[in-house]
């Protein structure tokens, strides 16, 4: 098992009696799962529980997903206030998918967060959908925007089975996009050169595609036109 796969700076303040902010930089190392449960994250979120308080970093994205299960790497830097910094603390990273689906976690605690940086082992999120369908949305989008996009869809064309059902939300603007298939599409690569449709929604109106669905070395299914 690889350790360190990332790690994660966060800014803690704290309020003086002055009423002046002091700012503290903690580091939150971050270690993989045993499998491949990190492919097809796109972002993270991070909470702190500290004297009495929980603070929540919010959607924190990746410029893409990750496709390597053993690289669950992300370096944006986050704040959160009025930290306990001298009291026992609780770190919990969750990794979701573009739907927003949870596929990875962990948690990590120490005595005192000064006391120096936390390991937060991460674990896969019991049974995230699997496989995971890569989809670059350019091929889909016909000059459209993506903050346009009201609703995707991928199925099968043979049968049109649902493969992913999304309405975009917190993890929706990462591009490719990452998406776990609980059905109707085989592990391991079974089901490569599956045809299938993806439609957009945009305007009221929907767009469809056809695409192939191509097992991947990595371990995931990418739609190719």
């Amino acid at each position: 098992m690889r350790t360190t796969l990332w790690r994660l700076v966060a800014s803690a303040a704290m309020t003086g009696c002055a009423g002046k902010a002091d700012t503290t930089n903690l580091v939150f190392y971050v270690d993989p799962p045993d499998d491949t449960g990190c492919i097809g994250v796109v972002g993270f979120d991070v909470s702190i529980s500290s004297g009495g308080r929980t603070s929540m970093s919010g959607p924190l994205l990746g410029s893409a997903p990750i496709l390597d299960g053993f690289s669950c790497h992300l370096s944006r830097p986050f704040s959160f206030p009025n930290a306990d910094l001298n009291g026992p603390a609780s770190v919990t990273v969750s990794g979701h998918d573009g739907a927003g689906v949870v596929r990875v976690e962990g948690t990590g605690s120490a005595p005192k967060l000064v006391d120096g940086a936390i390991h937060i082992p991460l674990k896969t999120s019991a049974p995230p959908p699997s496989p995971v369908i890569v989809l670059n949305r350019s091929f889909v989008l016909n000059n459209a925007k993506l903050s346009d996009v009201t609703q995707l869809q991928i199925t099968t064309m043979k049968g049109m089975n649902t493969l992913v059902a999304v309405i975009p939300g917190d993890y929706f603007s990462v591009d490719p996009a990452a998406y776990g298939v609980a059905a109707y599409l085989g592990r391991g690569g079974t089901d490569t050169n599956l045809s299938l449709f993806v439609d957009v929604t945009i305007a009221g109106m929907m767009q469809r595609t056809r695409m192939t669905a191509v097992w991947r070395p990595g371990g995931y299914y990418e739609a190719v036109p």
